[in-house]
């Protein structure tokens, strides 16, 4: 049951299936993302209103599924206002987007489930006249286009998708990150942060943020290392997703599936621009072979 937490100073969060960060200044309130669906909303709204907490602003970190299906439940019932990144202001108000990011076109129906669709919000872009007091804003694009943090004045920094548990990597471990060299740079700004508690969506509030920072860049690293050892010849990528899920017994759910294709294929455009596999299409058909 989700309850909400408080971290330090006027920082609280709500413990969800996405973390939600809720920040108190001056009797206004602004969450930092707000779930997945209506169901979580409605928990999310029910523990402000026992708590006398009155929204006013959502910050959305970056506009996936499970961090912005809330907004427009709370848009129709409070009418708050919803603020993100240039990028992730144009995904939120016409949320096929994303969608259609991860599927690679216009989404099939099975690819319309809701954790990889949410309904569109008016949202707002985020700026620095905008910004809430008490808040700023931290660049921690790598698992997205635009993604960003959150640190309040309490020094408390939330890190969005940046990190992921040690639960959630055992259950599937090629998570998803668009681009590998933004998000090593992003992991390294969080490391040299001098906050006094980080908060990330799928994993637990800490103080040490170190030990999960190692964790994740040591199973990126690893899944490179997986991607390789299926290229024992010239495959596509479907194949490698396959020769990937079999060498380890994983059999994916559907959105799995489209998320994890489209993860492999983030990871094959890193590996091409370091020089370690090369492309080319061979009988209409496009081909990833490793570099000896």
């Amino acid at each position: 049951m989700a309850t909400l937490n408080k971290i330090k100073g006027n920082t609280y969060y709500i413990n969800s299936f996405t973390n939600i960060g809720v920040f108190v200044k001056n009797n206004v309130v602004t969450l930092i993302d707000c779930g997945l669906d209506d169901e979580r909303a409605i928990e999310i709204d029910n523990l402000l209103i026992e708590n006398d907490l009155h929204l006013k602003n959502i910050i959305i970190t970056h506009a996936h599924a499970d961090h912005m299906g809330g907004c427009k439940y709370f848009q129709d019932k409070y009418n708050c206002k919803v603020l993100s990144t240039l990028a992730d202001t144009a995904i939120a108000n016409l949320s096929i987007m994303n969608t259609s990011l991860i599927y690679g076109g216009l989404p099939i129906s099975i690819a319309r489930g809701k954790m990889l669709f949410a309904p569109s919000c008016n949202a707002t872009l985020l700026t620095e006249e905008n910004t809430p007091d008490g808040l700023e804003i931290v660049d921690l694009r790598g698992h997205s286009i635009n993604m960003i943090g959150v640190k309040t004045e309490d020094n408390v920094l939330f890190v969005a998708d940046s990190l992921i548990s040690e639960k959630t990597i055992n259950k599937f471990p090629l998570t998803y990150v668009l681009d590998l060299q933004q998000y090593y740079n992003s992991l390294q700004k969080i490391e040299t942060s001098n906050a006094d508690y980080f908060v990330p969506s799928h994993a637990e509030a800490t103080s040490n943020i170190k030990p999960l920072i190692e964790l994740n860049k040591k199973q990126v690293k690893q899944n490179i290392a997986d991607i390789m050892s299926v290229l024992t010849k010239p495959l596509e990528v479907s194949d490698i997703v396959y020769e990937y899920c079999k060498k380890f017994n994983y059999t994916m759910k559907t959105s799995q599936f489209f998320v994890a294709t489209t993860t492999v294929k983030n990871y094959l455009a890193y590996l091409e621009k370091i020089g370690q596999i090369k492309t080319y299409v061979l009988n209409n058909r496009l081909y990833f072979e490793k570099i000896d």
